[in-house]
């Protein structure tokens, strides 16, 4: 069953406005995911990584805000969760060498699967 919503909702989504879903996602995931390739320290990976998904997590939460794009309720907090704990690893060096991988890894997989409602045909509340 597919779930439709008026024009005025999809048109206030940022997802589905490319510069908006470059400058929210885009941009702050390729800083990240290209952080991993570059002579960084954990330390400093850890805070590219904190400040990239605090700024997903922003942009999902005003999303939200914005059209009610259910991924966008979904992938906020984990996003904004995953931003804290990243800057718990960056500022304590915390728990161990693998750790960011850990914590980027189980967030980026929970954002992947809160777009499985709009599979099955649910993308606004």
């Amino acid at each position: 069953m597919s779930h439709t919503m008026p024009y005025e909702t999809t048109n206030r989504d940022w997802f589905r406005q490319p510069l908006s879903a470059l400058v929210w996602w885009g941009l702050p995931f390729a800083i990240a995911f290209g952080s991993n390739f570059w002579r960084v320290s954990l330390r400093e990976a850890a805070w590219i990584w904190s400040g990239s998904m605090a700024v997903m997590g922003l942009g999902c939460t005003l999303n939200a805000i914005r059209c009610h794009r259910l991924h966008c309720y979904i992938s906020a907090p984990v996003l904004l969760l995953g931003a804290g704990a990243a800057a718990m690893i960056a500022l304590f060096d915390a728990w161990g060498p693998h750790s960011l991988s850990y914590v980027t890894t189980a967030a980026l997989t929970l954002v992947g699967a809160s777009f499985i409602p709009e599979l099955l045909g649910r993308r606004y509340l």
